[in-house]
């Protein structure tokens, strides 16, 4: 029964690694604000969007950093 629940569990990790975005695909725009400080330490708030990113040569990768 152990086997069986380890090889479900792998398939199921397996299944959703493979659902993840991969090179070429398209992916929809969005915007956000980032914050950071200025050489006064005055906060700054900037927007931006993930296809002016990627329009200007830049790799953009997102971790939203959720911890439990």
């Amino acid at each position: 029964m152990y086997k069986i629940m380890i090889s479900m569990m792998l398939l199921i990790v397996a299944l959703a690694a493979h659902s993840a975005y991969q090179v070429g695909d398209v992916v929809e725009n969005f915007t956000w604000n980032d914050s950071n400080l200025d050489e006064g330490g005055n906060i700054v708030v900037t927007e931006r969007n993930v296809y002016e990113i990627i329009d200007s040569g830049k790799v953009l990768l997102i971790d939203f950093g959720f911890t439990g």
